[in-house]
């Protein structure tokens, strides 16, 4: 499959200043939505997006062939895996380490140049060109941005507050994240520090993703489910809600 380098770069530029337009919308919770707004914002493309421009390589041979149009537009060199009709050679030189520090390096390619060609006069001209049209898909990603970010502590009895949170983090019902508001983090490093621990190789947010069940049965700043009750209400914006249990919108 062939690529046009200029128009898949600006396809991808495209995605993500549609996608900082999504993103404005909901941080202002859909009020107050019109051009204004959005051209008054700053934006910024930092390192937090290179997986969601990286996501826009394509899988398989199609992603092969399209990172080879990233790196004959730096002329830098590739690996053959087909020949010229498309079929895999059947003595490929490449090993498959090779392949992928190759393919590592082509996607950093392609995150400099979006960086360089990302501007907020680029983003101004694409709102001109396209905030129209996006008004139903606007709603429709807050009303789906919001279901996917309340979050629900269901309880009945308020005293089991402290071991339902402990559950709902071992079975991912409530992201890993907030091991970190339940833990004492500096307990956590200073037990793997006494074990020699290099944390340039394994830090504690890798020991909680290894042994949560443990680091929340020993690490726990809490010892009641009075004390978190009052701290997701007072701190962290949980309301109760009666016959649910605490929610967060």
């Amino acid at each position: 499959m062939k690529y046009d380098y200029d128009i898949e770069i600006k396809n991808i530029l495209n995605k993500i200043y549609e996608h900082k337009i999504y993103a404005i919308a909901a941080k202002n919770d859909g009020l107050n939505i019109d051009i204004n707004l959005f051209k008054s914002t700053n934006i910024y493309l930092g390192s937090d997006m290179n997986d969601f421009i990286i996501n826009f390589i394509p899988k398989g041979k199609d992603g092969y062939y399209f990172r080879c149009m990233i790196a004959n537009h730096r002329n830098y060199s590739y690996p053959r895996l087909y020949d010229y009709k498309g079929n895999p050679l059947k003595s490929i030189s490449s090993n498959k380490v090779a392949l992928q520090l190759w393919e590592d390096y082509v996607n950093d390619m392609l995150i400099e140049d979006i960086s360089r060609r990302f501007s907020a006069k680029d983003f101004h001209s694409f709102i001109d060109e396209n905030l129209g049209s996006m008004s139903n898909s606007i709603s429709k990603y807050i009303e789906d941005y919001k279901v996917k970010n309340t979050i629900t502590i269901p309880f009945t009895d308020k005293n089991q507050l402290l071991s339902i949170i402990k559950d709902m983090l071992i079975n991912n019902k409530l992201d890993i994240s907030w091991a970190e508001v339940f833990l004492d983090i500096d307990q956590i490093r200073q037990e793997m520090t006494e074990f020699s621990v290099a944390f340039n190789y394994y830090n504690e947010f890798d020991r909680l993703e290894d042994d949560l069940e443990y680091c929340l049965d020993k690490f726990c700043k809490f010892s009641s489910s009075e004390e978190i009750y009052n701290i997701l209400v007072n701190e962290m914006n949980f309301k109760y809600v009666d016959n649910l249990g605490l929610v967060r919108e």
